[in-house]
């Protein structure tokens, strides 16, 4: 369906409007106080963003930037020329669309200005200037002159129309003869102007190709496909062939004289041919170009090329047979079919049919190998927003052999990430300071890549917030805890994030949102710990990079045993230490108990007696508390008992007496109670005291009497001991007298019988 007229005008009206918005924002952002777009666009007429410290790339400012070195463009005119004539401060300018001679000022090649013009017709595309007048070459419309005498109102004052069809490709002036050079159907014709206003056609040489042609001392030399043909001038409206030569191609950019050598731009590169000789003209050297020689002039010991690869490439003809390149100029320019060139002092004019391009060739380099091109900061934000993501797009030339490269860097420079055209990048190190840097190189310094316009979209978010409270790694006393941080500006609402986990990505996790500077959970949160953050939202829904993490734990719960505390038996004399173990996510504070005046408890919970305890029951309370002094409370009983029987300090042994003999024996035992009482099992015959003493209550006949002796603490504990006491037989009664009178007379008799017989054994 065919669009109507009106929605056609709507769209370009919406087009136009978004080039003008785009436009202003080269110059003018809104306040960074919430997330959003902004564009930067460089097209290098200016150098307001250059930084001149960190660049050496040639062309900032002059619209494009290009590799250190070369011969660097000035300046440049709109307007369709491909001839000129420099002449002083004055460029002629042949428009090959409008079909005007312009007559420009370049005492300022910073600023060059039309000063006049003329239509002189056809398709204008060589001027040559000789004096008052500037003769015109017009294709098919042949000739023109043109009184210049007034240079802000130039005047046609005659042309003519050659009998033979012949397009005027090329001119030259020598005196009242104006010889004119066209390729096929070509030829060389001489044309008399001795009367400007009646241009005449007197010669013809016809049949050959002659695209480009030149004047110098009597001669003419032209040349086309593919040759160079010299012609006498000793009858100048009658050119006389001479010699010739074949060249590497035919000749579509020009020739220039100087020295006795034609310097040749031609189709196969840049040409020397030594015309010392007009009969027998040389090929001397070729220089050949991987793009055609569309141009060609010399100044002094240089000889300028202008090629459709390298651009303006400057030769040193000081020894003419060995031309050097000395510097070159722009290189993948726009060009076209028609191309022309002259140079005056200090600068080259050049013409593509596009425009007039002035270049400075008072020092002619080549390119260096490496060149940076970097930008000042080209916008900041407060630190309230962030500078996240970057698009970066670029017009360029990049000849084979050449290479650029694209950085960004979002904080001021501190860190460069290199980029890719087109595509989104999004900042390793985000910042507030946006700059841009181009490394270009080549492995020929005869080329340069260019780039001649760069535009960076970039996005910003609003900067994270600053968490005031509580601080990281707190205990809190309460399960719905009041965050706070600082403010944002810009922000619509806030988000926050809770885990269990600093990782945020366990199933712990959970979100909330809120317009305030705080935030109080509405449910109360385990008791354990917390990891918290915030990010600020911006109207556009983009949110900014989470604040940093802090953490905090809820304690609510006073302490918990891990082990239940038990009532405790303890023997009467041991001493006593119970420990008891609580715990609590805020660790515990401190412990204490009732009974100090028995007990003690230390910092670990460890219960000890500080005196030896009584037998007997002790009720104790004993507290515990947390760091949030939530306290934990229990009561036990110590019960302390005596369950040791005595023991003997010496047990007890058989005892033996005489027949009316008393016994006495004190039997010794302790106990850490003390001996209650004692007993024995013969109360008949023994008797013991509260001591231990035993003793017999009776006379004890003769005989065995087994005894067993207790002996009990107050605790009826007791120890028991056997042994036998033994009373020997009553003594013998005494006989009559003589049986003791008898027993002695024998016992004298006895001892008297023995020594008789010691005595008489001695004899």
């Amino acid at each position: 369906m065919r669009e109507s007229k009106s929605n056609r005008e709507i769209l370009q009206f919406r087009a136009l409007l978004l080039v003008v918005l785009m436009t202003l924002m080269m110059f003018w952002t809104a306040p960074p106080t919430a997330a959003t777009t902004y564009l930067y666009y460089e097209d290098f007429t200016t150098t307001a963003y250059m930084d001149t410290t960190n660049s050496n790339v040639t062309g900032w400012g002059k619209y494009d930037i290009k590799l250190p070195g070369g011969m660097p463009y000035v300046s440049g005119l709109s307007g369709g020329y491909v001839g000129f004539q420099a002449v002083g401060d004055l460029v002629y300018c042949a428009d090959f669309y409008s079909g005007t001679l312009d007559i420009v000022n370049v005492s300022n090649p910073l600023n060059p200005y039309i000063i006049g013009y003329v239509n002189v017709g056809g398709h204008p595309v060589k001027v040559d200037v000789d004096g008052d007048y500037a003769y015109v070459a017009a294709l098919e419309e042949g000739l023109k002159v043109v009184d210049v005498s007034n240079k802000s109102n130039p005047i046609k004052v005659g042309d003519t129309y050659p009998t033979y069809t012949i397009p005027a490709h090329d001119l030259a002036v020598s005196g009242n003869y104006v010889y004119i050079a066209g390729p096929e159907p070509g030829g060389l014709i001489t044309i008399d102007v001795s009367v400007k206003s009646n241009p005449t056609a007197v010669d013809y040489y016809l049949g050959v190709s002659l695209a480009r042609i030149a004047v110098s001392g009597g001669y003419v030399y032209s040349a086309g496909s593919p040759t160079l043909r010299i012609f006498d001038l000793s009858a100048p409206n009658n050119p006389t062939p001479r010699g010739s030569c074949t060249l590497a191609g035919s000749v579509s950019g020009g020739i220039a004289i100087s020295g006795g050598y034609a310097f040749l731009a031609t189709e196969g590169g840049f040409q020397v041919s030594d015309i010392t000789n007009p009969d027998s003209p040389s090929i001397v050297t070729t220089h050949p170009l991987s793009g055609e020689a569309r141009a060609v002039a010399v100044q002094g010991n240089y000889s300028y090329v202008w090629n459709n690869d390298y651009g303006l490439v400057a030769y040193n003809i000081t020894i003419p047979t060995n031309p050097t390149v000395a510097g070159v100029g722009p290189a993948g320019w726009n060009y076209a079919t028609w191309n022309g060139m002259d140079v005056w002092g200090d600068f080259a004019y050049l013409g593509n049919r596009a425009s007039l391009q002035i270049w400075n060739i008072s020092d002619p380099q080549v390119y260096g190998y490496l060149g940076v091109g970097q930008s000042t900061t080209i916008d900041s934000f407060p630190s309230t927003t962030t500078i996240v993501q970057a698009t970066l797009n670029s017009t360029y030339i990049q000849p084979s052999g050449t290479s650029i490269d694209f950085y960004l860097s979002a904080d001021n420079g501190l860190h460069w990430e290199q980029v890719n055209l087109g595509v989104a990048h999004d900042f390793s190190d985000p910042g507030q300071d946006l700059k841009w840097r181009a490394i270009l190189s080549t492995t020929d310094n005869l080329t340069t890549p260019e780039i001649d316009t760069l535009s960076i979209s970039y996005k910003t978010i609003l900067q994270s917030p600053s968490l005031l409270e509580p601080s990281d790694a707190v205990l809190l006393p309460t399960a719905t805890p009041t965050l706070h941080w600082e403010i944002v500006p810009g922000t619509v609402e806030y988000v926050i994030e809770f885990d269990t986990v600093s990782t945020f990505d366990s199933l712990n996790k959970w979100s909330d949102t809120t317009t305030l500077l705080n935030y109080t959970p509405l449910a109360p949160l385990a008791e354990t710990t917390w990891y918290w953050r915030v990010a600020a939202n911006d109207s556009g829904g983009d949110l900014s990079e989470f604040s940093t993490i802090r953490s905090f734990t809820i304690d609510i719960s006073p302490p918990t045993w891990d082990q239940a505390p038990t009532n405790q038996l303890v023997e009467y004399g041991d001493v006593f230490s119970y420990d008891l173990d609580a715990s609590d996510p805020s660790g515990i504070d401190s412990w204490w108990l009732n009974d100090t005046t028995h007990f003690s408890i230390d910092g670990f919970g460890v219960i000890t007696d500080t005196t030896t305890l009584s037998v007997g029951d002790y009720g104790l309370q004993v507290w515990v508390n947390d760091s949030l002094n939530h306290i934990l409370t229990t009561t036990l009983s110590i019960s302390v008992q005596d369950t040791i029987d005595p023991v003997w300090i010496q047990t007890p042994t058989d005892q033996s007496l005489e027949y009316n003999e008393s016994l006495d024996y004190q039997l010794q035992a302790s106990d850490l109670s003390g001996i209650d009482h004692w007993w024995l099992n013969d109360t008949t015959n023994f008797a013991i005291s509260s001591a231990g003493r035993i003793t017999n209550s009776t006379t004890l006949l003769p005989g065995t009497y087994g005894i067993e002796v207790r002996v009990y603490d107050p605790y009826n504990n007791y120890c028991v001991a056997t042994f036998v006491v033994t009373v020997g037989e009553l003594p013998a009664q005494p006989g009559p007298p003589w049986v003791f009178l008898t027993i002695a007379a024998i016992s004298i008799i006895g001892v008297l019988a023995v020594g008789v017989y010691i005595v008489m054994q001695k004899r």
